[in-house]
């Protein structure tokens, strides 16, 4: 049985909630949302984001559920390892900037520098009290963006391998005969990466093929996703 399968069921048992009940208080198809907690079609984000609060579990334990019915435990692992591997780099990153941004503004004792890695803290008293939250908001919604607009961890893992192997993209195509500029929109994630591409590109980055798809997970996919596909195996 799937594990989103045994995991919905057992919690719709606890609450006594059919699945008839659960598709009325959503208003949703009885039929369709059978198959996809039963595992024969992909459950919809909106469908996750309805059963949710119902179910008392949050939209990303969902999501790790389905995950773990369709990666093994060692690839979310991996992809666990490079997200963390990102995040410490990128905090490492963002506050050795705020330093030196912090010494710059020092001389005009003006430094209101945020690091774009953290949600930013209220930096001044405002009169204002409503003006003051709404900033804050905005700026936390800012760092969302920041958040997403990071280079993929896929483009930065291949690329980082290609360097230190001498090898450019141009060159990897050549090696598994396959169109450049399709590979370049794999690489760089804006078409997926199919499976015959990462069975050719593995033996030349001298990877395995777990390695390529971990990366591929880690991008599409938080952290806390992640983790929970990792303790659905418990």
């Amino acid at each position: 049985m799937p594990i989103v399968t045994d995991k919905i069921k057992k919690i719709l048992e606890e609450k006594d909630i059919s699945q008839y009940q659960l598709a009325k208080l959503i208003d949703y198809n009885r039929g369709a949302l059978g198959h996809m907690i039963n595992g024969e079609s992909s459950f919809s984000e909106q469908v996750m984001e309805k059963i949710a609060p119902i179910l008392e579990v949050s939209k990303e334990e969902i999501q790790g559920w389905i995950l773990a019915d369709k990666y093994s435990k060692e690839i979310i692992e991996l992809a666990i390892k490079a997200k963390k591997e990102l995040l410490l780099q990128d905090s490492k990153h963002c506050h050795s900037e705020r330093s030196e941004e912090s010494q710059r503004s020092f001389a005009n004792a003006q430094d209101v520098t945020h690091c774009h890695c953290e949600p930013p803290q209220e930096a001044w008293q405002s009169n204002n009290s409503s003006n003051k939250s709404n900033d804050i908001e905005s700026k936390k919604r800012s760092f969302v963006d920041a958040q997403d607009d990071e280079g993929l961890i896929l483009t930065t893992k291949i690329d980082s391998i290609l360097q230190e192997k001498g090898i450019s993209r141009t060159a990897l195509s050549k090696q598994i005969n396959y169109s450049q500029g399709k590979l370049n929109e794999m690489i760089i994630g804006k078409e997926p990466i199919s499976p015959l591409v990462i069975s050719k590109i593995a033996p030349v980055l001298d990877v395995s093929q777990d390695d390529i798809k971990s990366w591929i997970l880690a991008d599409k996919y938080s952290l806390t996703t992640l983790e929970n596909a990792f303790n659905s195996f418990n």
